[in-house]
């Protein structure tokens, strides 16, 4: 897909520094960029989620990074209320609009790209671990995982999409619409996330066939949406 030359090109991780902080874990986009807010909260050492709901008046590619910083922020699991207007694909393809998506596991050394066009509104969760986290929390204590630990041993780049069925998205809705539930403050939202993170995890382990690298983005789309039906 050809992209203009007035887009703004940042990595993933980078995101938040169109953003400028308004109080402890409250961003606020700035105004040039378009409007809406992130929320950061972070959940333990090596974990961290962040409320996005936000409107940019401008185009937005985000990518991946070639060295990213894997001390903090290592994969990122995305869960989105609504995909439309968003673009996944690399130099050599991309994917169909067709296709339905909306989540997105990605290493942050993923070669897919994301375009956001102007007057996109995006409503998303975004899960961000660390390699560590994810071996001391998930694969370790859980033998239905322990493929998968292998796999991302030796896979530094890949991106998996799915689709969350309708209590799921009823649960992300819920998250980004929590202020009536800000009693239970951060444990709450961690048992939440922790929740989403297995399901779909789960989701991966029941239609693994091939392994975890034959899930990303492919030339031939229809391949991988048997992984996500």
């Amino acid at each position: 897909m050809e992209i203009s030359h007035s887009v703004t090109s940042i990595p993933y991780e980078k995101l938040t520094e169109l953003f400028v902080k308004k109080s402890e874990g409250l961003y606020i986009l700035q105004p040039s960029i378009g409007n809406g807010s992130v929320q950061i909260f972070p959940l333990a050492r090596g974990l961290e989620t962040r409320f996005w709901n936000c409107n940019f008046n401008q185009e937005i590619e985000l990518y991946g990074n070639v060295s990213p910083d894997i001390k903090n922020r290592y994969f990122t699991l995305a869960c989105f209320l609504d995909t439309s207007g968003l673009r996944i694909y690399s130099s050599e393809t991309s994917l169909t609009q067709n296709f339905v998506w909306n989540t997105m596991f990605i290493s942050a050394k993923s070669n897919y790209k994301m375009y956001i066009p102007p007057s996109t509104n995006g409503q998303c969760i975004s899960i961000s671990f660390t390699k560590t986290w994810l071996h001391q929390n998930i694969l370790e204590p859980n033998a239905a995982f322990h493929h998968l630990k292998e796999q991302v041993k030796t896979i530094d780049s890949f991106s998996l999409l799915g689709e969350m069925n309708a209590s799921q998205k009823k649960a992300v809705a819920e998250l980004l619409n929590a202020s009536w539930k800000k009693s239970l403050g951060t444990f709450y939202i961690k048992s939440s996330v922790l929740k989403i993170i297995s399901d779909f995890l789960y989701k991966i382990k029941e239609r693994d066939s091939a392994g975890i690298h034959h899930l990303c983005l492919e030339k031939e789309v229809p391949e991988l949406k048997k992984y996500t039906e």
